[in-house]
């Protein structure tokens, strides 16, 4: 499983738990108090909230799954809100501030906006009949703008947690993934691999001679020459495969199909390289090894495999591919 999914994660797991335990605590004592004022309905609508907390609380601590709860967490917290707010009337609606806060830390921000302002007409009819229409005005305006800027908040977080996934995955000259985003990938990929049979193969590709491609005509000329190959690359797989930059002038395509298909899509690279102007001063070819996933082998011994296949091509004379 990717590290960057445990993280987050684990973050949705401890903000749960803590978001529970604050909402069980914290109601606790009021329900107690009503228990002593007898106002039986309040009781009933602070203890499906608390054993909802508790719920949740132990079923996120044991399993550690967040989806589901987070959404029960959402609407008990909204609906026990909003139930507050017709039984006791205006003295209970700052409540809808830390319910709609809750909103954002489960659903995605443009989905949790929605959801408030949905929210915000639930509590509309009670609105008019608790307060005046100043009152009412003031409380819109500071609920939609609280709103509106944990909105633009989360967003502008997600947009930058975004990118730095970009900057920590992707190579940035061939803007294909790098060792990191491919030791993730694969540690995934193994993990379904144990599951099922589907055919997954690795092509590895190495650029031949591209030491006196650089030696001869400087680096600049042999980075475009990365960055053309790995466009070509690309178009060739399409979406149906993963393109990663593997070394200096390496770059290993993770082929969800049998080692028939990859080694036909190895020759099709090969020719296209070989067909290709990659720099004006020189022809480039490419070697390529194949290797097919075998049930019951660990990573490390897939990559050796395939790796072993490209020096095979390398040993055979280069621009060739092998497959083992």
């Amino acid at each position: 499983m990717e590290k960057n999914t445990i993280n987050q994660k684990a973050a949705k797991v401890r903000l749960l738990l803590v978001f529970s335990s604050i909402i069980g605590l914290g109601l606790t004592p009021f329900a107690f108090v009503r228990i002593i004022k007898e106002d039986w309905v309040m009781v009933a609508v602070d203890a499906s909230i608390i054993l909802g907390a508790i719920f949740i609380y132990v079923y996120v601590h044991k399993t550690k799954n967040t989806k589901y709860p987070g959404w029960i967490f959402l609407w008990v917290v909204q609906i026990g809100s909003a139930i507050s707010f017709y039984i006791n009337g205006g003295q209970t609606i700052n409540w809808i501030y830390p319910a709609m806060l809750t909103t954002f830390f489960v659903a995605k921000p443009r989905y949790a906006l929605m959801i408030n302002f949905v929210v915000l007409l639930v509590y509309f009819p009670g609105l008019l009949t608790s307060f005046k229409v100043a009152e009412i005005t003031i409380i819109v305006f500071s609920v939609s703008v609280s709103s509106i800027s944990i909105f633009l908040f989360a967003e502008g977080l997600r947009t930058q947690e975004q990118e730095l996934k970009k900057i920590a995955s992707e190579d940035y000259l061939t803007e294909t993934g790098n060792r990191r985003a491919l030791k993730l990938f694969l540690d995934t990929l193994w993990i379904k691999l144990q599951k099922y049979n589907a055919p997954v193969t690795l092509i590895i590709l190495d650029l031949d001679h591209f030491k006196k491609v650089n030696d001869d005509y400087g680096h600049l000329v042999g980075d475009n020459a990365l960055i053309k190959i790995s466009q070509l690359i690309k178009i060739e797989v399409g979406e149906s495969s993963h393109v990663f930059r593997y070394g200096g002038e390496e770059f290993l395509i993770v082929c969800q199909d049998d080692d028939k298909f990859a080694y036909n899509l190895a020759q099709k690279i090969r020719k296209g390289v070989k067909s290709t102007s990659l720099i004006e001063q020189a022809k480039i070819t490419i070697s390529l090894g194949v290797a097919q996933y075998k049930k019951g082998e660990s990573i490390s011994e897939w990559i050796h495999r395939v790796d072993l296949a490209l020096y095979k091509a390398k040993n055979q004379g280069r621009d060739c591919v092998v497959k083992v």
